[in-house]
């Protein structure tokens, strides 16, 4: 891998000061799936949804980070002729002297997505429940976006914002999502197989039929540093609880994941939404 680099001038502040910016390089995967790799000579970056990468969808993704690391992100590594994001903590090589003890120095995580479907029992049901998760502010700002297909919790995504320092949050209508990215794919004259498209065609029947919503947590660096998350198999370990820290602060119910329940809507009491 031969990284980009780019001769950058610091017009505003020193304008005789030149330094090389690293730019990495974009690994292509079927069905217009793509992810970004940076080597600076010191450290490997790969930045992109691993649950996306070389698939023709994400509705199910990957059930651990360690297991997406292995499976997505290690065989590009070989591929490209870098070395493997090493995750065994037992290896003595991957820890150094710290002021405070030992410090990991192996696969280290600045972001975390984490995200669950839920059946609201028709496609129906979808807007006026993502217009009722729009009420509820949780003591930050929310975002309900046009059309009602999404709703958001803290700065907008689209002005920059993208919820707190820590955590940005987010519902969306999975069948409406699937249906514009199927549109978007179309539109680009991505080669899909008949038999590929009849599958997504399928899909999105299916997730309209039952009415699916997708919550998304995503966890930021900060976040992950406060709690200790960088390492990996710290993240798997506290993933769960984290999601429902952040989730059960807006979805107050329990047992209504995806295959568990297919009257979601109506067991919530007491909800006018006018």
């Amino acid at each position: 891998l031969v990284t980009k680099r780019k001769i950058v001038k610091d017009h505003w502040n020193d304008p005789d000061l030149v330094f090389e910016k690293v730019l990495g390089e974009r690994v292509t995967g079927s069905y217009d799936s793509s992810l970004m790799v940076t080597s600076t000579g010191d450290s490997i970056r790969i930045s992109g949804n691993p649950s996306k990468f070389n698939r023709l969808d994400n509705v199910f993704g990957y059930q651990n980070i360690q297991q997406s690391i292995h499976e997505v992100y290690n065989p590009i590594l070989e591929r490209l002729g870098l070395p493997p994001f090493d995750l065994d903590r037992k290896n003595p090589d991957l820890w150094k002297d710290g002021r405070d003890g030992l410090v990991w120095i192996g696969a280290t995580l600045t972001r975390v997505d984490l995200t669950k479907n839920y059946a609201l029992g028709d496609n129906d049901q979808v807007i006026p429940f993502i217009q009722f998760l729009g009420t509820r502010d949780d003591r930050m700002k929310v975002h309900l976006f046009p059309y009602s297909r999404t709703v958001e919790w803290g700065g907008k995504a689209s002005s920059g914002g993208r919820g707190t320092k820590y955590v940005y949050r987010k519902v969306y209508d999975k069948a409406f999502e699937l249906d514009r990215e199927m549109a978007r794919l179309y539109k680009k004259g991505v080669n899909i197989s008949e038999s590929n498209w009849e599958y997504l065609e399928r899909l999105l029947m299916w997730l309209d039929g039952k009415g699916v919503i997708r919550f998304e947590v995503e966890l930021k660096s900060r976040y992950l540093t406060q709690k200790g998350m960088q390492k990996p198999w710290i993240a798997d370990k506290f993933k769960e609880e984290s999601y429902r820290h952040y989730s059960d602060r807006v979805l107050d119910f329990e047992g209504l994941e995806i295959g568990k329940m297919n009257d979601i809507f109506d067991k919530l009491v007491g909800v006018e939404l006018g």
